[in-house]
């Protein structure tokens, strides 16, 4: 009864040494399976449609990634997009092939070199055995060839209006309204300007900045209400610093109107810093 015992356990050992040999080999093939090669062809700047080309300063910046996978991955992975401090990730499921291309876009107000980065599969979920998973670079948008560029010109309609109720008999025997009129300067091109029927069109120096003023004498109304209607033209500015910093005072004294009148202070505010100016609204005033 012992040596049959004794039997019937080493049968039983064989039988569970032929069961963990199974499956150590069964766990390989399926790690050989699932192994792949995660290859990077391409990386680097190109244009927002994911074509090649270095962006404009002012354009939108994006990179773009060119993959080769050899094998299957053995489930979806990340690529992780970077430029700047501001990050992008995508979850891709692909299998074997060549020539799997992704861009991303970012709008940047930045001019300058920028630094970007790809991560594929960061986390090591797909079976990758390729160790080179990482591209970075250096995206150094082109600057204009002036000073100052104007670019991405805009159509936009733009109004003012006020309305004014009076008590019967309140209303001042001398009432003037004012709306502030367009002009074109830098980056603005005034389109058009419909202003109220019944306004004067003023300039005076020493700015000769025009305005529309509508004047009200003894009037038996408890209402008044207009508006002032406009189309203007706006574009965005981009600059080349190099260039820029190579104008001098003499050079700045020689800018057209349409820039310096920005650069005097503005007498109704009493201020005399050149970056403030007045809000645009109806200025209204009574006697």
């Amino acid at each position: 009864m012992i040596q049959e015992g004794n039997f019937r356990m080493k049968k039983y050992q064989h039988v569970l040494i032929r069961i963990t040999v199974a499956a150590l080999l069964l766990g390989v093939a399926r790690f050989a399976s699932a192994a792949c090669d995660l290859q990077i062809v391409s990386a680097g700047p190109c244009l927002a449609d994911g074509t090649a080309g270095n962006p404009n300063v002012g354009d939108v910046y994006a990179i773009k990634l060119v993959l080769n996978i050899k094998g299957t991955p053995s489930q979806p992975f990340n690529i992780v997009w970077t430029m700047a401090n501001i990050s992008y990730t995508n979850t891709v499921t692909v299998g074997a092939g060549n020539g799997y291309s992704w861009h991303y876009n970012w709008d940047l107000d930045l001019d300058d070199g920028i630094p970007w980065s790809i991560q594929i599969d960061p986390s090591g979920v797909s079976g990758n055995t390729n160790p080179t998973n990482t591209a970075s670079g250096t995206l150094t948008p082109t600057p204009p060839i002036t000073a100052t560029d104007l670019f991405d010109p805009q159509v936009w309609n733009g109004s003012e209006s006020y309305l004014l109720t009076f008590a019967p008999g309140g209303a001042p025997p001398l009432l003037y309204v004012l709306f502030g009129v367009p002009t074109t300067h830098g980056a603005q091109t005034v389109l058009s300007v419909d202003g109220p029927a019944d306004a004067d069109l003023i300039v005076t120096a020493p700015y000769n900045l025009p305005i529309f003023q509508t004047t009200f004498s003894n009037s038996s109304a408890t209402t008044f209400s207009d508006t002032n209607n406009f189309v203007v033209q706006l574009s965005r500015t981009r600059v080349n610093p190099t260039i820029l910093r190579t104008n001098t005072w003499a050079d700045m004294s020689t800018l057209a109107t349409n820039w310096t009148v920005w650069l005097a202070p503005n007498p109704p505010t009493r201020r005399s810093s050149a970056s403030f100016r007045p809000p645009c609204h109806p200025i209204i005033c009574q006697q």
